[in-house]
């Protein structure tokens, strides 16, 4: 019989696990912003064994943590998507290759609503900037002369840095993570704000401790947004820039068997 693996990773433990834990503290907060009955669970506890309080804690914040994660991605990256754009193209924006053409949408050309989504479009070759001319000539010596559907093309050179350079696309993994993490605790600590907020209208804790966490929740939870945002950036940043420098070095290898 072969061992089997429990396939545990970074992103287990940055994306779902620890933002799980804020998740379940978020939760309690909706059943009891005041506290007062938290130290009747801790008490209701003690004739449970510790080794067995931890696992079934850890199993909680783990599934706690991956229903976050989801409303992470549905509440955070997707509307940050559509309105500040995707990192790939604010990336491919600040290097000339695409232009922000602003949010567009609300209505249709036959008239019908249209969700806005801010539009990127390809400028050409004759404003863009180095760096991007750099991207430009290594994708059309990889891929040759392909379309351009931006999104496709990163897939396609995110499939080629994990072929020819591991080792970026690891470090590439941890970012992705961290993003993850961020987004899952940006909802946490809205949660949180949204919790307090109804403790104050049902009078279960008093206006000054609570406005005071409410500020604290909300500040937490925009430097998380905007922590997502530049891992998200730093992500997409590494996938460049290692695939060019495996262009450059399988081009290097080739001229040098020759």
């Amino acid at each position: 019989m072969k061992d089997v693996n429990v396939p545990f990773s970074l992103y287990d433990f940055f994306a779902i696990l620890f933002p799980g834990f804020f998740g379940v503290i978020s939760i309690y907060l909706f059943i009891d912003p005041s506290l007062h009955n938290l130290n009747l669970y801790f008490l209701s506890l003690n004739n449970i064994n510790d080794f067995i309080l931890i696992i079934v804690l850890i199993v909680i914040c783990y599934f706690i943590g991956h229903i976050f994660n989801t409303l992470g991605n549905f509440f955070v990256e997707r509307p940050a998507t559509r309105f500040i754009g995707w990192t790939v193209n604010i990336y491919l924006a600040n290097n000339g290759i695409l232009q922000d053409k602003g949010i567009r949408g609300f209505v249709k050309k036959d008239g019908r609503f249209k969700f806005p989504k801010r539009v990127f479009e390809y400028i050409g070759n004759n404003k863009t900037k180095p760096v991007g001319e750099l991207i430009q000539n290594c994708i059309k010596v990889t891929f040759g002369k392909v379309n351009q559907d931006y999104g496709y093309v990163f897939r396609l050179i995110h499939a080629y840095v994990k072929q020819f350079a591991s080792d970026s696309a690891g470090d590439a993994k941890v970012f992705t993570a961290t993003a993850a993490m961020y987004e899952s605790l940006t909802v946490a600590f809205t949660l949180m704000s949204i919790a307090l907020f109804k403790g104050i209208l049902q009078d279960q804790i008093t206006l000054s401790v609570a406005t005071n966490l409410i500020v604290v929740f909300v500040l937490l939870s925009a430097i998380c947004f905007n922590s997502s945002r530049r891992y998200k950036r730093m992500w997409v940043e590494i996938i460049y820039a290692a695939f060019v420098a495996a262009v450059k070095s399988q081009r290097s290898t080739g001229k040098t068997s020759k």
